[in-house]
């Protein structure tokens, strides 16, 4: 099967002529032992190529290697006009040997389920002068999430547990924001660490949209209301939300920093429009009674709608 597969792909770039603007790799799981693919498919040469034929949008998802990733190539840096970057499944990105300035103009990386090696993802985006869109889905990644970008417009983030600290340095134009957890075993304490850095986001950006989800919902648990967490919300006007319209929170448990986190957002928000609030299995009877609190919270724009 590998040996048809690199024969088709070889013979393309072999009687190809001109510059190849856009390249899909797919590689699927067929459901054996697949361990010997990795010497047949010549990835490293195919990037290689690329790098020398003007690419500016390269999609990489490799379902083979589910379990057992596998390093990407590091041609994948050479492509010096690469504007949109996918990677998804089975790979393990490191740092190259040499500087980042391989990179400069991607304007769109889009990163799911694969292994981020070391500190590759702060120093990644870096050195993305460019960037426009940002997502960052379902990765490995055990360091801390630093986004550094002064051109990015739109940010997705779905982020586990096992992350260190999610910071916001330099993003003026941020327009929109989808940030959500993928597992269980986030704490209270990393949601008012989250919500901490979204309030100092939005303050110092042009953020309309913020999506927040918890894929822990699904679960059933109780209300967690009186849960004790640090947190340094400021209601004062140096932190009013001056373009935020839209907000949507999926998942709500009714936990201390997600009810410190809405209070915050109603009362900073000058010219929200719509509020939706999704809840988690936490049932009917707890469900009427947050909704209750969350109405009786102070509105700064009076248009404000919030929707259940």
């Amino acid at each position: 099967m590998w040996e048809t597969y690199n024969t088709i792909i070889n013979n393309s770039f072999l009687h190809h002529h001109g510059p190849i603007h856009e390249f899909y790799l797919y590689i699927p799981d067929n459901g054996q032992n697949n361990g010997s693919y990795q010497k047949t498919l010549n990835l490293n040469a195919w990037l290689h190529f690329l790098s020398h034929n003007g690419v500016k949008k390269i999609t990489l998802i490799n379902y083979l290697c589910l379990f057992a990733a596998i390093p990407l190539p590091s041609h994948i840096y050479s492509c010096i006009e690469l504007e949109e970057l996918t990677l998804s499944k089975g790979f393990i990105l490191k740092r190259p040997s040499t500087e980042f300035k391989c990179i400069k103009h991607i304007r769109k990386l889009e990163l799911n389920s694969i292994t981020l090696d070391g500190d590759i993802f702060s120093n990644l985006i870096a050195n993305c002068p460019k960037l426009i869109i940002l997502k960052l889905e379902h990765c490995l990644y055990h360091k801390n999430i630093v986004i550094d970008a002064p051109k990015l417009e739109n940010l997705t983030l779905n982020v586990s547990s096992s992350i260190g600290l999610l910071s916001f340095k330099n993003i003026p134009n941020l327009a929109k924001l989808e940030l959500s957890w993928c597992d269980s075993s986030i704490t209270d304490r990393q949601t008012a660490e989250a919500a901490d850095a979204i309030k100092k986001l939005a303050a110092s950006c042009d953020l309309k949209s913020l999506f927040l989800r918890d894929y822990k919902s699904n679960k059933v648990s109780r209300p967690n209301i009186n849960v004790e967490v640090e947190h340094d919300y400021d209601y004062d006007n140096n932190y009013k939300l001056g373009n935020l319209v839209e907000v949507d929170i999926d998942g709500v448990t009714a936990s201390k920093a997600e009810l410190k986190l809405i209070e915050y957002v109603l009362s900073a928000s000058i010219v929200l429009q719509r509020f939706t609030i999704k809840f988690g299995a936490i049932g009917d009877v707890a469900e009427l009674k947050v909704q209750r609190k969350l109405n009786g919270f102070q509105r700064a724009s009076p248009k404000t709608q919030i929707v259940f």
